[in-house]
């Protein structure tokens, strides 16, 4: 996949840090890897015989797969995936600070463009500077206990292994290969 790479840093304000990708441990790189292709399975099976999809968030949400990456600690690295509704940015971020505050801890969010126009999930999804100015306005106001949370934003631009369509209202799969 393509993808952005951010450090989360707490100092006396909430900013981001653009990181290289060769800096990412090969756990999670695979990990985006098997995302990738995952993903392609349910587009490529939901779009069988028509002309494309329309949402594909309940696929992704039931894929054991995909389920499986997120949320379990392996080696001390843990991923999340932060693609609800922004709404539920805070609660979904406190609950992922207590819960993995002595992890490393890879936020998975969509970038803006790619979030539209993949329809993986629906549009209220959180972008990176609405995940800044959200943090931003907490931590005006509560402090960060454990000053030791590590925290690494992957913000998802695209496919490597396939592009996207837009056909009228739909969204269509393409592999790369030939």
């Amino acid at each position: 996949m393509n993808y952005n790479c951010y450090q989360l840093n707490w100092n006396t304000n909430v900013t981001v840090e653009q990181l290289e990708k060769s800096l990412l441990p090969i756990e999670v790189k695979e990990k985006i890897d098997i995302l990738e292709d995952e993903i392609g399975k349910e587009f490529f099976k939901k779009q069988h015989e028509k002309l494309g999809i329309k949402s594909l968030g309940n696929e992704i949400r039931y894929n054991e797969i995909i389920s499986c990456l997120f949320n379990n600690v392996s080696n001390n690295i843990v991923l999340i995936k932060l693609t609800e509704n922004k709404r539920a940015f805070i609660k979904n971020f406190v609950d992922v600070a207590i819960k993995y505050a002595n992890n490393e801890v890879y936020l998975f969010i969509l970038e803006n463009e790619f979030g539209i126009n993949s329809r993986l999930v629906d549009k209220s999804f959180i972008r990176i500077d609405e995940l800044l100015a959200e943090l931003q306005s907490f931590f005006s106001v509560f402090s960060l206990i454990h000053k030791n949370l590590q925290i690494t934003i992957i913000e998802l631009k695209g496919f490597t292994k396939f592009r996207l369509e837009t056909v009228g209202n739909y969204t269509k799969i393409h592999s790369n290969e030939h």
